[in-house]
């Protein structure tokens, strides 16, 4: 290594050899020395270190630029300021030029010439206008300034005058100086402008804005107006000032702009008179007529302001009524020419009198279409007329609808007659009267039938077919003629074969003891029974060719025997029937058609005895085809014709064994054209056949009265006479009671086919002057005319003080059936007084009658069924002897209590309550109904109660039905809405059809106004749909409607649920959201999203949801389902303005009369009838017990409990398939004591070891169970059942072991849907803020539904914060009732909870009755040992006697010394500490063995030492030791002996202090002398 020397600078560098001759060579290969030196710059006082030939440079060409900064003094301004060096060096040669004025420090003024800039200055500076302002900029900008502010003048504002109004106004300083030079207009300010004042010059500086000064301005109409000064000149605005004017559309004032004063006056649309009925009294006539046929609505604006009036005219219809009218719906009638549409329906409630004399209530517009002749009105009154057959029913007089009475009507009663056949033999109670005499009895045809199959089966060889047909048709039936038929056949051969006709015989006589089995099926009456209509139809069979010569035999035999050998016929492919055909011109014809070329055929002409044909029914195809036929024979049908099969017209008549067929000729072999001549052989002969072959299951035909032109009417007898009477006299019996009240008396419809069928009652007039509120039951006048003990006028007004019947609020309850007893003993006195008639007579007193209503009403139905079992008795027996009319009251004892079940008379069927109900409105005065009927009751007969023909009196609002205010607003705007007609005929759903109804209104209002209006009060039609099911179908409903008001411009409807749009994304509900434009986009289940729980899922949805709902509410409508506390829970409280975008649409649950009036349409539907008419009732109060519980189907619910209903109807034995009827046990199910699950858990429950208080307990909630089914089997109200309890005892008892067991029985009972236990203590409801614990309590009450949810330790909840929070969300949402689908209950010892129970919520007393409560007490000391051994038994410990001792002794000495016994769980500690000893010891087979020795008892020692040897080293204790060595004794004697031991109780120490009282030596021994525990 050598240094190279550089030969500039004399530096060395070190290089190598190579290197260094390198260099040597070739001076530009060296590197540039890098050594660092010194260098000063010339014109700068630093001195930097920099490499060697950087200076070099620097020295040269090169310019160093030095980066130090330094601070200086501006020589321009004079401010300081941080510079390079090098710009510090340039700043040292600055200098003013000649003209050029040095600043003042901090000052810059406009107009001096300063020098250039030296550095750009940032220091605030004040720059000075000429002007003398002053303004606060960056230094460098004033100097700027002071060049060009010429250019950028003064900014200042100053008060300035205005030249040409004289107000001072706030203008830029150089705006101010330009004034100054502008000639004024005035001198003083102008404060008044006139509108015809000339516009100010428009010659202002720029920048200067209009005089915003007030001043007045005077129109040319005279009105005044504050405006600025600056536009009130030239001013092209109208007066707007509201002046009032006479409106000429309705006369009322309106207010209107001014300038819009003369437009408004100056249409003129009424003539004069109708002007000045407006004015003068506020009416438009009837017969309004406008000032011009051909006017013209005024400009929009005036229209607008005349429908601003918001009072009402009177309009007067055309029948002369007057309805209240808006006033802006008088441009309505203007445009329809002056006649107002709703004139010509006029909705008026008018009595008229129709053209039979009788008046009519109706609406006013039904009036005028009857008058027109458009509609027919019949009179709903009713006449008496004679029945035509009054010498034999007796009914004289009998009540008809006036609208069926004329010339040509035949009137008649509906009594049942006896009617006695010709023969004498047989009698039958019918309606003679409706249906006229039968032509015939059934009962002797039976007879006769019965007779004929026994004669033909014993001498059927002396009978031929035309006697036969004689026989069964009658002397005039006629056979046709196949004799004379087949003459013109030269290949006949006549068949007589007695083998054959005994045949025959034999199958008739069977057929026809078949067909009358059918007859019994079909019905117990021989007069509903199908008739026997035997046919002898002629019929052919074409006999099959031969194939083989060896069937040849076979053919012949046929041919030679006819249907002798019945089973050579059947064959498979006609249904294991024979397949014949009706001998007739067509079928003859056909087969000729059939038959191709010169083939032949062989036939067999003969009869078949029809009894059932079945016709014109297709050929059954399948598998199941057997199962048709099986059916058409089960209902008595003995052969089928058939259409014909593809490709032929050939009709076939399959007929089934016995198949009473007869062949009389075999013909043939003949061919096509032989078979076209027969055929018209065949129809030649027609004439003389009456064998048409038809359906002809009839029952028995009646003679009706009267000729076919007449018309037959219906009525009720009225009043019947002991003897035959002609309709001549039938009006003297009319004056037998010509001022009686008891005038119109008959039977009524909803008691036929009861004992009590014949029963007439008396229908009270309504018009009797003598009638008044107190003696409303008319006792007194029904007494005194009939043969009831008489009711003096004085007795009747007592009683109607006293009974609890009539006078709910009464103060003595008693009082009237006390009254009414003393009155039936004074009538029995009285009876008994007449000896001699006491038999003949029974006691006949409506005391009887209003006793059995009195203490019905007192609530024991038993007692008051026996009450009225007697009266009934006693009613049915005079009934037999003489006509005697029942008093109303009865019907209301029927439906109230039942109707008695009388022995001694024959079995009656059980009426419809509902009809009774009825009925006894129908006959009792309005007074008597006011009195005696419940809210409950008249909402039954509002219910049941047919539409009269014309409506009734007019509704008050409240009563005004959502079917009402569509029916109203049909009429009176001619609207129509299929989708509304669909809602309105759903079942429930009241809110729905309210809110619906309410929206078409709201969309048929808007449309009346324009576009632009319109669009501003659309209101937005989105809405959320709360409630179980049913959301869907009424959504779909709503779409439609939206379309039909014209809300929305399309029905479109789209579906989707929240839970599948969230997990498609945004994007999808976008897509959703645009197929469902100007439509309806509909979201089942829409809490799904949960945007609170869900923000990154459901979040964005919502808030796409809610931009929807906003921007594009006039264009779709957002229709949200699910149930309240989940939709606000997870989607309304994402965002506070949510909720308030959409409407609330409530859909409530059925109610009992609802859901009743479902399960009778499915019924019915379904044909099954119920055996007892509380039925329908009992399932649907069991339903109406789920109503608000979620997800409860309400119809759907009703569905499933009709079908289970109809399966084990269907699984019972004496299931009757032609009488499908449900009985009581197929609604209800089997008694739930019966369960056989439930005894299973019973006999559980009943092996457990003590709980004897809670097991009685437990077996009186069944007991109460089985006591509802049968009350509700009986129609009566069930008793209270509790399923929340308290669960008292200490540990170990078996709380919980118990609260499982009762989760399987609530469930056996029907209590509960899942019966599964969740256990919780008091802590896991607690909270950590406020308001967490309700909310944890609220979900698990929510999670827990149809369970059992167990609070142990529930006493740890009372508290005054958490726990109380607990326990009042307990009470909110637990109601006690059955409905809640869970038990709750509350574990704890007794006393705290009693204190809690006391100190909380009232409420909570009521959902959990103490005198409810489960208690569980301490097991006893057998007990005990049971538990010790199952315990040890299921662990597999072999434990010893004396081991069992010990455990017992020590379990024994710790209930004694615990406040709370652990009972089992103190066995089970016992025992893990035993085990623990005994798993020491080595046992040779594995078992584990239990010692005595295990267990370690108090006192237990191995020394043999004194127990009490320490109290010896405390001084003055002998007499102390003394007393306990005696204890100690008592203790070993009781053990030594088998003795229970004797109680320790307390001990008071006293004595002076320092005496030794607190020394813990006393506690340590009583524990090693065994004393304690």
């Amino acid at each position: 290594m050598s240094p190279y020397v550089y030969p500039d600078c004399g530096h060395e560098l070190e290089v190598t050899c190579a290197q260094y001759e390198l260099y040597s060579r070739d001076s530009t290969s060296v590197k540039q020395c890098s050594k660092m030196v010194e260098y000063h710059p010339q014109d700068c006082p630093h001195t930097k270190t920099i490499k060697c030939y950087m200076e070099k440079e620097y020295r040269g060409q090169r310019k160093y630029v030095c980066p130090e900064k330094l601070t200086i003094e501006l020589p321009r301004c004079g401010h300081e300021a941080t510079v390079s060096c090098s710009k510090h060096v340039l700043l040292e040669k600055w200098a003013l030029g000649p003209s050029e004025c040095k600043a003042e420090f901090g000052i810059v003024r406009e107009g001096i010439t300063y020098a250039d800039e030296d550095h750009k200055c940032s220091h605030p500076t004040t720059f000075v206008r000429r002007c003398g302002h002053e303004e606060r900029l960056p230094c460098s900008q004033a100097f700027e300034m002071s060049k060009l502010a010429h250019l950028a003048p003064c900014v200042i504002r100053v008060p300035a005058v205005n030249p040409y109004c004289g107000h001072v106004c706030d203008v830029t300083c150089d705006n101010a100086s330009k004034l100054k030079s502008i000639q004024k207009l005035t001198q003083s300010p102008v404060n008044v402008v006139h509108e015809s004042d000339p516009p100010f010059p428009t010659d202002l500086p720029r920048g200067i804005s209009r005089c915003t000064e007030q001043v007045t301005l005077i129109r040319s109409c005279g009105h005044k107006e504050e405006v600025s000064c600056g536009s009130a000149r030239g001013l092209r605005s109208k007066c707007k000032v509201e002046v009032d004017v006479l409106s000429p559309l309705c006369g009322h004032v309106v207010s209107v702009p001014c300038w819009r004063r003369i437009s408004v006056e100056a249409w003129r649309p009424w003539k004069d008179n109708v002007e000045d009925s407006l004015a003068k009294n506020n009416s438009l006539p009837s017969n309004a007529e406008l000032s011009d046929k051909n006017l013209q609505l005024p400009d929009k604006e005036v229209v607008d302001i005349l429908q601003a009036c918001k009072k009402h005219v009177e309009v007067s219809k055309s029948c002369g009524h007057k309805y209240k009218e808006r006033c802006r719906e008088l441009v309505k009638i203007v445009s329809d020419g002056g006649k107002s549409k709703k004139g010509k329906s006029c909705s008026e409630q008018v009595t008229r009198e129709l053209p039979c004399g009788h008046q009519v209530s109706l609406m006013c517009k039904d009036w005028t279409k009857f008058i027109e002749g458009e509609v027919n009105i019949p009179c709903s009154e009713t006449v008496e007329e004679t029945c035509w057959n009054a010498l034999t029913c007796r009914s004289n007089v009998i009540c008809v609808p006036c609208s069926e009475t004329g010339v040509d009507s035949v009137y008649c009663c509906d009594q049942l007659t006896e009617w006695t056949c010709e023969s004498g033999l047989h009698t039958q109670k019918l309606q003679l009267c409706i249906n006229g005499y039968p032509d015939t009895c059934p009962e002797c045809v039976s007879d006769d039938t019965t007779s004929f199959i026994r004669d033909i089966k014993t001498g059927s060889e002396d009978l031929s077919l035309v006697d036969l047909n004689n026989a069964l048709n009658g002397s005039s039936g006629e056979i046709f003629p196949l004799d004379d038929c087949v003459q013109g056949i030269r290949d006949k051969q006549n068949i007589s074969c007695k083998a054959q006709t005994d045949r025959f015989f034999s199958a008739l006589a069977e057929a026809i003891a078949k067909f009358q089995s059918y007859q019994r099926k079909c019905s117990g009456d021989p007069f509903k029974q199908p008739q026997l209509k035997p046919l002898m139809l002629p019929v052919f069979y074409v006999v099959p060719h031969p194939k083989k010569n060896k069937k040849q035999d076979e053919f012949n035999r046929i041919l030679r025997d006819g249907f002798t050998n019945i089973k050579d016929f059947i064959k498979g492919d006609t249904l294991n029937g024979i397949a014949v055909h009706h001998l007739s011109h067509q079928n003859m014809l056909d087969l000729a058609n059939e038959t191709k070329g010169g083939a032949k055929k062989s036939l067999l002409i003969g009869y078949l005895c029809c009894l059932n044909p079945k016709v014109g029914c297709p050929l059954p195809t399948g598998k199941k085809r057997m199962n048709v036929v099986k059916e058409w024979i089960d209902e008595g049908h003995d052969c089928v014709q058939f259409h014909p099969q593809k490709g032929r017209s050939l009709k076939s008549l399959i007929v089934w064994d016995p198949a009473p067929l007869v062949a009389v000729y075999s013909i043939g072999p003949i061919d096509s054209d032989e078979m076209r001549q027969f055929s018209d052989d065949i129809n030649s002969f027609s004439n003389k056949s009456i064998s048409i072959l038809e359906n002809t299951n009839v029952s028995v035909s009646f003679t009706a009265p009267g000729n076919k032109s007449q018309k037959l009417v219906s009525g009720r007898c009225m009043h019947s006479s002991p003897d035959n009477v002609s309709p001549n006299n039938a009006a003297s019996v009319s004056d037998t009671h010509a001022n009686s009240q008891l005038l119109i008396s008959h039977t009524v419809s909803s008691l036929r086919g009861t004992w009590a069928e014949s029963f007439l009652f008396v229908r009270f007039s309504s018009k009797d002057d003598g009638a008044t509120k107190e003696n409303a039951l008319q006792l007194h006048d029904y007494s005194s005319k009939t043969d009831h003990d008489d009711i003096s006028e004085v007795a009747e007004l007592d009683l109607m003080k006293k009974m609890v019947l009539l006078n709910s609020d009464i103060d003595n309850v008693y009082g009237g059936k006390k009254l009414l007893e003393q009155k039936m003993r004074q009538s029995e006195k009285r009876l008994a007084e007449k000896t001699d008639e006491k038999e003949s007579h029974p006691l006949l007193t409506m005391y009887h009658l209003l006793l059995a209503l009195e203490i019905n009403a007192l609530g024991d139905q038993d007692r008051a069924n026996e009450e009225l079992e007697k009266y009934c008795i006693a009613m049915f027996r005079k009934s037999a002897t003489a006509n005697q009319p029942s008093h109303p009251l009865l019907l209301l004892a029927f439906y109230r209590i039942g109707m008695p079940d009388l022995r001694p008379f024959p079995k009656h069927s059980l009426p419809t309550r509902d009809e009774v109900l009825l009925d006894f409105t129908k006959h009792a005065t309005p007074d008597m109904l006011e009195r005696l009927l419940t809210e409950d009751e008249w909402s039954i007969i509002d219910s049941i109660k047919q539409t009269p023909t014309m409506i009734d009196v007019a509704k008050s609002p409240s009563q005004i039905t959502p079917s009402d205010e569509w029916a109203n607003l049909k009429d009176t705007d001619g609207v129509k809405s299929d989708a509304m007609e669909e809602l309105l005929k759903m079942t429930g759903l009241l809110k729905v059809k309210q809110t619906a109804v309410k929206f078409f209104i709201q969309g048929l209002r808007l449309s009346q106004l324009d576009d632009e209006t319109r669009k501003v009060n659309t209101p937005a039609l989105n809405f959320v749909f709360y409630g179980n099911p049913g959301k869907t179908t009424v959504a779909r409903l709503f779409s439609r409607i939206l379309h039909d008001t014209g809300l929305r411009r399309s029905s479109n409807f789209v579906e989707c649920d929240g839970q599948s749009i969230k997990d498609a994304g945004t994007d999808e509900f976008k897509k959703k959201a645009n197929s469902a434009s100007d439509g309806t986009l509909f979201m089942d289940e829409a809490y799904t999203l949960d945007p609170v729980g869900d923000k990154f899922k459901g979040g964005p949805i919502a808030n796409s949801m809610l931009l929807l709902a906003e921007n594009d509410r006039d264009k779709i409508s957002l229709i949200l389902a699910g149930y309240e506390d989940e939709m606000n829970d997870k989607l309304f409280s994402f965002n506070p303005g949510f909720k308030s975008r959409f409407t609330e649409v409530f859909f409530e649950d059925f109610d009992e009369e609802e859901l009743l009036t479902v399960w009778n349409a499915q019924r019915k539907k379904k044909m099954w009838r119920e055996a007892n008419d509380q039925l329908g009732r009992v399932v649907v109060r069991r339903l109406v017990k789920m109503k608000g519980r979620k997800g409860f189907g309400n119809a759907r619910a009703v569905r499933q409990k009709l079908e289970e209903a109809c399966t084990r109807a269907m699984s019972r034995e004496d299931f009757d398939s032609t009488n499908l009827e449900l009985q009581m046990e197929d609604a209800v199910g089997e008694n739930p004591i019966h369960n056989s699950k439930l005894k299973i858990i019973l006999k559980e429950f009943d092996k457990m070891t003590g709980w004897k208080a809670v097991k009685d307990k437990l077996n009186n909630l069944v007991d109460v169970c089985g006591q509802n089914y049968e009350r509700e089997l009986k129609g009566q109200e069930a008793l209270p059942i509790f399923l929340n309890r308290l669960f008292l005892g200490n540990p170990g008892t078996g709380k919980t072991t118990c609260a499982q067991m009762y989760g399987r029985v609530l469930k056996e009972l029907g209590f509960l849907s899942k019966g599964e236990v969740v256990v919780k203590t008091a802590g896991d409801l607690g909270g950590s803020v406020v308001g967490e614990s309700k909310q944890k309590t609220i979900a698990l009450i929510e999670s827990c539904r149809g369970k059992v949810l167990v609070i142990d330790e529930a006493y740890g909840l009372n508290d005054n914060l958490y726990g109380k929070q607990a326990l009042d969300a307990l009470v909110e949402k637990v109601q006690g009732t059955e409905a809640d689908d869970i038990a709750v209950l509350l574990l704890g010892y007794e006393e705290q909870m009693m204190e809690m129970l006391d100190k909380q919520n009232p409420g909570l007393r009521r959902r959990f009755a103490a005198d409810q409560a489960f208690v569980f007490e301490d097991y006893t000391n057998t007990q005990l040992n049971d538990i010790l051994l199952r315990y040890c038994k299921s662990k597999k410990y072999k434990p010893s006697l004396e081991f069992c001792e010990r455990a017992l002794k020590k379990l024994e000495m710790q209930r004694r010394s615990e406040s709370h016994f652990g009972n089992a769980g103190s066995v089970q500690n016992l025992l893990k500490e035993a085990v623990a000893l005994a798993s020491k010891r080595r046992s040779e087979d594995g078992i584990l063995r239990l010692e005595a020795e295990d267990v370690h008892l108090p006192g237990d020692s191995d020394s043999e030492e004194d127990p009490f040897a320490n109290i010896d080293k405390l001084y003055g204790m002998e007499h102390i030791k003394m007393q306990l060595i005696k204890l100690k004794s008592q203790f070993d004697l009781a053990d030594e002996e088998g003795e229970v031991r004797p109680n320790i109780g307390h001990f008071v120490f006293s004595g002076a202090p320092g005496t030794g009282k607190t020394t813990g030596e006393f506690s340590i021994l009583g524990y090693d002398s065994g004393i304690s525990s």
